[in-house]
């Protein structure tokens, strides 16, 4: 069972690093061509997003960039 659960919260994690992406990457367009006002809306949905990150992608993340 736990290995099932850290396949599903890989997946999760997987999922929502890839929202994050896409949020971050319509920042940037939105911000190019002027909409500002968008371009904060997306904006505070990449940092909700970001805040939701889980604590093992956390870690993940850390380890990959020799913080832990």
């Amino acid at each position: 069972m736990r290995l099932i659960s850290s396949l599903r919260q890989r997946r999760e994690d997987w999922k929502q690093e890839t929202r994050i992406a896409v949020l971050a990457n319509e920042v940037k367009r939105r911000m190019a061509s002027g909409q500002i006002v968008l371009a904060r809306l997306s904006q505070n949905e990449l940092r909700d997003e970001i805040a939701r990150r889980s604590p093992e992608q956390i870690a993940r993340m850390e380890r990959k960039r020799g913080l832990r």
